[in-house]
């Protein structure tokens, strides 16, 4: 992987003890290696199926570096692994779900690359997961609703990636919940069940207004799980870029609004729309006619 360019490869492939190679911890004894920490160094290449051979490795740490190609699916042969960072490299492929036999895990890090396909649902399993981060990628299809079962965890983000369909609700379900980003995925629709550890709801989207005179006609497309939706108005500034000068318009229960005391004069007329449930509203998702 490139270690004669590593920002630090010092004592690499000599012959003295691992423990004093950069990067690697192991066992007292110095014969079994117990965690590499390579981040930041300079790594490329593709990731050797050979570190599925390191069966007592509790932290493999290679992020923000150069890593391609695929994730072996021998790193699920790491049974007692407890911490797998690969963030901010140029991984591809799918994720393997034999990562579903890491019972130990309690942080995978996967974001900032380009992986595709869906999130297998046997990561579901890693019962003693508290971080899961696939940020980042190209991840498509549904959020696996066996990701409800992950009762450890308190950091989940999925956003920016491709994932569709609707929030499962057994998320619902993980109340030590600390921390949770699902935005950036445009398909994705519905809200965090009511009384979730951390409240969500998806942004609106295709939020479009006609207007004649000072009445404007607002749209939406609705968002599962919204009990109501927060209109935002301002007939000078932009709610996008100044949303301190938005005011709260009103709230609506239906995907559709009338403003008939819209502004008619050059500056148009700037709204934002919010999806809500009792526990809190979306990002606003905003529109301007250019007048």
């Amino acid at each position: 992987m490139g270690g004669v360019n590593w920002t630090d490869n010092a004592r690499w492939a000599s012959s003295r003890p691992l423990d004093e190679w950069y990067g690697v911890t192991t066992n007292p004894s110095g014969d079994i290696v117990l965690e590499l920490r390579l981040g930041d160094n300079g790594l490329f290449g593709t990731l050797p199926p050979e570190l599925g051979d390191l069966p007592s490795l509790q932290r493999l740490d290679l992020n923000d570096n150069q890593v391609q190609g695929e994730i072996p699916v021998e790193l699920g042969n790491l049974a007692d692994l407890q911490h797998l960072s690969l963030t901010r490299n140029q991984l591809r492929g799918e994720i393997p779900w034999e990562l579903g036999n890491l019972t130990h895990l309690e942080v995978l890090a996967l974001g900032g690359n380009r992986l595709e396909g869906e999130i297998p649902s046997e990561l579901g399993d890693l019962a003693n997961l508290r971080e899961l981060n696939l940020s980042g990628n190209r991840l498509r299809g549904e959020i696996p609703p066996e990701l409800g079962n992950l009762s450890a965890l308190e950091k989940l983000h999925l956003q920016d990636n491709l994932l569709e369909g609707t929030i499962p609700p057994e998320l619902g379900d993980l109340a030590n919940l600390t921390e949770l980003n699902l935005t950036g995925n445009a398909a994705l629709n519905g809200c965090m069940p009511e009384g979730s550890a951390v409240p969500f709801c998806t942004t609106p989207q295709a939020f479009v207004f006609t207007r004649v005179g000072r009445t404007a006609e607002l749209s939406w497309e609705p968002v599962d799980g919204a009990s109501h939706y927060n209109i935002y108005y301002d007939d000078l500034w932009s709610c996008e870029e100044n949303p301190q000068y938005c005011d709260l318009l009103d709230s609506v229960t239906e995907n559709a609004y009338t403003h008939t005391e819209a502004n008619d004069g050059y500056w148009g007329s700037q709204y934002g729309v919010a999806a809500c449930n009792q526990d809190g509203c979306s990002a606003w998702a905003t529109a301007e006619d250019g007048n």
